[in-house]
């Protein structure tokens, strides 16, 4: 398929691929000179016989309609996660944050809510310790678990990203000992991902 009937395709109403422009669902709102082109192509006209100013003013916007695009689903991402690390630190969410969650990301939802059932007995383990020693045992298999899963693909970075940031929270609770989980992770040499880095 040519790049000009890939378009009247797109542009078609009554296209192969079911495609029909619906102005509510784009990232970019086109101005009039980018509709008018549009209408031409669901017209039937080909995008062969556009003049080629108009056929780069389609192809920037296009470009400019897909940067939003995938800026709109990094922030979408980048907010799930904070959610999840909350729901996991055990931090209370607004009415607007859990909707958003429960609706879009309900598996990261539901990871999150574990990591917290997680973290609660890291808590306990770490309350009834009772030398530093048996405490940093204990953060280093918590550590040593996540590293585990990883490595073995069984968990995302971004699961393990959120597992971090439980055993890091129960850690700082338990007498502010902070340096014993930076050292853990140092030794690990877990570092943090994201949906967008993966990285870890």
């Amino acid at each position: 398929m040519n790049v000009g009937s890939m378009f009247k395709n797109i542009y078609s109403n009554n296209n192969n691929l079911g495609f029909k422009m619906d102005e509510s669902k784009r990232y970019l709102k086109p101005n009039e000179e980018i509709k008018e082109i549009e209408k031409k192509l669901s017209g039937g006209m080909s995008v062969d016989d556009l003049s080629k100013e108009e056929y780069q003013k389609l192809n920037a916007f296009e470009k400019a309609e897909t940067a939003e695009f995938y800026s709109q689903v990094n922030r979408e991402m980048s907010k799930a996660e904070k959610l999840a690390m909350k729901i996991a630190k055990g931090e209370k969410l607004t009415e607007e944050e859990i909707r958003f969650i429960s609706e879009k990301y309900p598996d990261l939802k539901r990871d999150a809510e574990q990591t917290k059932k997680e973290s609660d007995e890291l808590k306990k383990n770490l309350k009834h310790a009772k030398t530093k020693k048996e405490k940093q045992q204990i953060i280093s298999m918590a550590v040593g678990n996540v590293g585990t899963l990883l490595s073995k693909n069984s968990i995302s970075p971004v699961q393990a990203k959120i597992k971090l940031s439980a055993i890091e929270k129960a850690v700082e609770e338990d007498e502010g000992n902070k340096d014993l989980i930076n050292k853990e992770l140092k030794i690990k040499n877990i570092k943090k991902g994201s949906f967008i880095n993966k990285e870890l």
